[in-house]
């Protein structure tokens, strides 16, 4: 099951999901992403929806993301918050804060690139990680369970599980942006264009 289901606060959604996922004990980045509120607050447009962008610390690159979703037949404004760092060669989103509750040794993060009316975004591959653990490149926990409907617990893939990366984001970003072409889903990115208000 691909990540992209629901693009409507860029992560949120996704990672509320039973879907596979790849989170981190630390941020993902080495530097700060210093950011202009110029160039990244305003009104995006997914297919899925439309989301408002307002940036909360320009040097420290971070961006708080809202939208209204329809739940139990009424309209829930829902808010995320998102730190941008910066990795050898490409910039990583990490989620700080969602549904009130402030990351601490898990953060959802994926990699994230931004031209003028435009941020294309790409999960990690599940797939790619357990693999990448398993033969010790990384450390990292594989989650395989779960629960079924009736309280019994059931073996499910690596594609439906969790991979904690466990490594100094250093000697990840080391791995990834050097076999860049297996641990994100290219072929499945998330798109954002801007609209102009």
């Amino acid at each position: 099951m691909r990540n992209n289901i629901i693009f409507i606060s860029l992560l949120a959604i996704v990672f509320l999901t039973s879907c596979a996922t790849v989170v981190s004990k630390y941020p993902i980045g080495l530097e700060k992403y210093a950011i202009t509120s110029e160039a990244w607050k305003g009104t995006w447009l997914s297919h899925d929806g439309v989301i408002k962008i307002k940036v909360i610390d320009e040097t420290n690159g971070i961006i708080q993301l809202a939208w209204i979703e329809d739940k139990d037949k009424e309209f829930k404004l829902e808010t995320i918050t998102i730190q941008l760092l910066t990795g050898k060669k490409w910039h990583y989103a990490n989620v700080l804060e969602m549904d009130n509750q402030t990351a601490k040794e898990e953060y959802f993060w994926g990699k994230i690139k931004k031209d003028e009316s435009q941020i294309i975004f790409w999960f990690p591959s599940t797939e790619a990680f357990s693999k990448a653990a398993e033969s010790k490149k990384i450390s990292a926990i594989i989650s395989k369970s779960g629960k079924s409907t009736n309280g019994k617990e059931i073996t499910q893939d690596v594609g439906s599980g969790k991979v904690l990366l466990l490594d100094e984001p250093g000697k990840i970003i080391d791995l990834i942006e050097k076999e860049e072409s297996q641990f994100f889903y290219w072929e499945d990115p998330l798109v954002l264009i801007k609209l102009h208000e």
